[in-house]
């Protein structure tokens, strides 16, 4: 299994019952993948989210639990535990993740077979489903200023479609931006774009990551008919 060179990345602040239920959702699939080994991020919280989650996990191996040095945004806790990572296991592959979301294991191994389609593959990721099982955006491109503006007036939104979303069709294809909520992304890619841009304290992140693996040649890969 290590030879798959994957880990799970969990940023959490504040939230340890959802990362508890997250990791345990994984754990509890009966699936070699499920056994993944996972880093859970701390954000500096003040809620004693630390010391749960150690005490929680500490008796599996597979798991490890760090704390960064301040809440620096979510960014910042994202770069610390892929600093670690780096540093630490040298994985190929990440799979950065929020904790208040379901995930099925199963779909990884397609996940990684996306990065076969081509080598500039840096990030793969899977449609999004609300609560209600109803297709959340997941992919879209880069906006520009109208699209901007189309997407910050409320009144012209509602009578304009969404101006970023991609036709919709279960074909795999490249996308501008993926949905962060849950994507495997390549850490060498990651460490050449130097990570998420840490003067954005939350949202907007996925735009930007975009930007930059735009910007160095590499390209994002959306697998709609997964989920």
């Amino acid at each position: 299994m290590e030879s798959l060179n994957i880990f799970f990345l969990i940023l959490n602040y504040k939230s340890h019952k959802d990362t508890i239920s997250f990791v345990r959702h994984i754990l509890s699939q009966e699936d070699v993948l499920s056994l993944l080994p996972i880093l859970i991020v701390d954000n500096f919280s003040s809620d004693h989210s630390f010391e749960i989650l150690q005490q929680e996990f500490r008796d599996n191996q597979k798991i490890e639990v760090i704390q960064t040095q301040k809440n620096g945004g979510y960014g910042y806790g994202n770069n610390w535990g892929i600093k670690h990572l780096k540093n630490t296991y040298n994985p190929e592959f990440i799979i950065i993740s929020n904790p208040d979301i379901t995930a099925d294991v199963t779909i990884i191994p397609e996940m990684l077979k996306a990065f076969l389609v081509d080598k500039k593959i840096a990030t793969v990721s899977v449609q999004m489903m609300n609560s209600q099982n109803k297709h959340q955006l997941s992919a879209w491109t880069l906006p520009n200023l109208f699209d901007d503006i189309i997407l910050s007036v409320g009144l012209i939104k509602a009578f304009l479609k969404n101006p970023v979303e991609y036709p919709k069709t279960i074909v795999p294809h490249f996308v501008d931006v993926l949905q962060g909520a849950f994507f495997m992304i390549k850490s060498k890619a990651m460490e050449e774009i130097g990570g998420y841009d840490e003067n954005l304290f939350l949202y907007g992140e996925e735009r930007i990551l975009g930007f930059k693996l735009k910007e160095k040649g590499y390209k994002q890969y959306f697998l709609p008919h997964l989920s």
